[in-house]
């Protein structure tokens, strides 16, 4: 028994805590037509909810300047799973990084206009200005002295984004307890050279809703039902990626759809249809803006394909061959498609394609049944940055049942058709490339050679029926690869493109003879 998975590496698609981050959606000229925006999610409520770590009311180590910090962007999901991408920010040589969302408990009150190249924070305690002012004053030395302070506030850059701010300057009101900045506003992709990230989901653990949902139910009903909903799942964890799930209904069973219907060649899909689901997780890695990994990861999940045939051939005088190619579906999936501004955009489309030849003689009338398990082990990994490490593996195995059924055939027919689901992905790093990815999956391939025959004393069994037809067949999987890649305004040349047969495998599948009465078939037809 032979059989098909596929799944597909994009790296590290981390997950998603949908109780911080402030609502919407757009459209978006990617593959796919509509892409949701991944919301700023406060890093220290998700550390908070997910138990990763705890701080003290006033700790003043949340205004210590890093050299490498963590953001976190998310939406809720289906069924409870919260879908979040985990940014890590590499600081540029010699310029440092805070975040405000880490120590906002330590302030009061924000300007944060920025428009006037100035901002403020007033401080809820004298201890925490003096700490602020002494950790940070060291730039006031020298012009060349700045840090970079990152905000998730509002009023504080455009609505639901993360604004960053040049620091070149502070002036200290101990009175008020007042620390003014000297600012420069620069959007996080102009002022991060450096940065990963990751993509996924993840769920959260049932004993623990009530106090995630109270501390964030501010967020609305929608986040909050998907919080009630939560069953248990894994705890949330830097360090561990969960793909994305997005389901896979495609087609109708036992809708008949006609694929020809010529006066002499009738062929249908009788129940052709895929059920199932996908595993999609992903990482990209960019230095001195440019893309150094950019890795798609998909795989299957229950993943079953229906291919059921019918033909009816009449009597045709001369020999004929004919193109099937009928597409079933096509649509975008928005719950795996997303956005985080000015910064990463994933969008993505599934379709459905039923296609191949048939080349006919004679008369014929014969219903192919295939039903195929693609195995859950098998995976398929885009490699983006460097093609020669993009593969597909695992296909070997998983579960097939056939039904072949002949009533009429009077001299030969050869089928070849194949069930292609492909998933389509169009992937934006801002400002610097954009990837076209097509995964092409014919599940299955499937070949068969149906012929009337004549034996004298029996065809198929001695002392049976002397005519009758005969059927083999083979049965197969591929997968293919094709990447086209566009340079962004950072680089002077587009990466070359790339279309690559990843897998192909066939096997015999079944051969048998069914006696029939074939009139005029004999030792002298040209078919014996």
């Amino acid at each position: 028994m032979y059989l098909s998975r596929v799944l597909w590496q994009l790296g590290a698609l981390t997950l998603a805590f949908p109780e911080i981050w402030r609502s919407g959606a757009f459209a978006s000229p990617t593959t796919a037509d509509k892409v949701m925006a991944l919301k700023p999610i406060d890093v220290t409520d998700f550390e908070s909810a997910f138990d990763i770590q705890q701080r003290a009311a006033e700790d003043f180590s949340s205004l210590h300047l890093k050299t490498q910090e963590h953001l976190i962007y998310g939406r809720p999901g289906k069924q409870g799973q919260l879908l979040y991408a985990n940014m890590t920010l590499y600081a540029p040589h010699g310029l440092q990084i805070v975040l405000m969302e880490r120590f906002q408990g330590l302030i009061r009150a924000v300007d944060c206009k920025g428009d006037d190249a100035s901002m403020s924070l007033t401080f809820k305690s004298t201890a925490a200005f003096h700490y602020a002012s002494k950790t940070w004053d060291f730039i006031n030395q020298s012009k060349e002295k700045k840090f970079l302070l990152i905000t998730n506030k509002d009023g504080c850059g455009p609505s639901d984004e993360r604004q960053s701010y040049l620091i070149t300057n502070i002036r200290e009101d101990a009175q008020a307890m007042t620390i003014h900045l000297t600012v420069q506003v620069s959007h996080l992709s102009k002022a991060i050279p450096h940065w990963d990230l990751d993509l996924g989901q993840v769920s959260m653990n049932a004993s623990s809703r009530h106090s995630r949902r109270s501390k964030f139910h501010h967020l609305g009903d929608g986040v909050k039902g998907g919080l009630h909903d939560l069953g248990d799942g894994l705890k949330a964890d830097f360090d561990k990626t969960i793909p994305k799930i997005f389901d896979v209904n495609m087609g109708t069973p036992e809708k008949q759809i006609k694929l020809s219907n010529q006066s002499d060649f009738q062929l249908s899909c009788d129940s052709c249809f895929i059920k199932g689901s996908f595993n999609l997780t992903g990482h990209i890695s960019v230095r001195s803006f440019k893309v150094k990994e950019l890795t798609l990861n998909v795989s299957p999940k229950d993943l079953a394909a229906t291919l059921a045939l019918g033909t009816t051939i009449t009597d045709t005088k001369s020999p004929q061959k004919l193109p099937i190619d009928r597409e079933l579906f096509s649509a975008p999936i928005p719950d795996a498609g997303f956005e985080i501004s000015k910064l990463f955009k994933l969008g993505t489309t599934i379709s459905y394609d039923i296609g191949g030849s048939v080349s006919f003689s004679g008369s014929a009338s014969a219903q192919f049944g295939l039903i195929v398990k693609v195995p859950d082990t098998a995976q398929i990994t885009a490699d983006l940055h460097d093609y020669s490490h993009s593969s597909a593996i695992g296909f070997d195995g998983g579960d097939i049942h056939h039904t072949f059924n002949v009533t009429d055939v009077s001299a030969g027919v050869t089928l070849n058709a194949y069930s292609q689901p492909k998933l389509s992905f169009g992937v934006e790093v801002h400002k610097i490339a954009n990837y076209d990815v097509d995964v092409t999956m014919k599940l299955p391939t499937f070949d068969a050679q149906l012929s009337g025959a004549y034996k004298k004393g029996g065809l198929c069994a001695p002392g049976k029926a002397t005519t009758g037809a005969k059927l083999s067949s083979k049965i197969g999987v591929e997968v293919d690869l094709n990447i086209e890649a566009r340079a962004g305004s950072h680089e002077d040349t587009s990466p070359p493109n790339y279309n690559k047969n990843l897998f192909n495998k066939s096997k015999p599948l079944y051969s048998h003879c069914f006696p029939l009465q074939i009139p005029g078939l004999g030792p002298k037809s040209p078919t014996h």
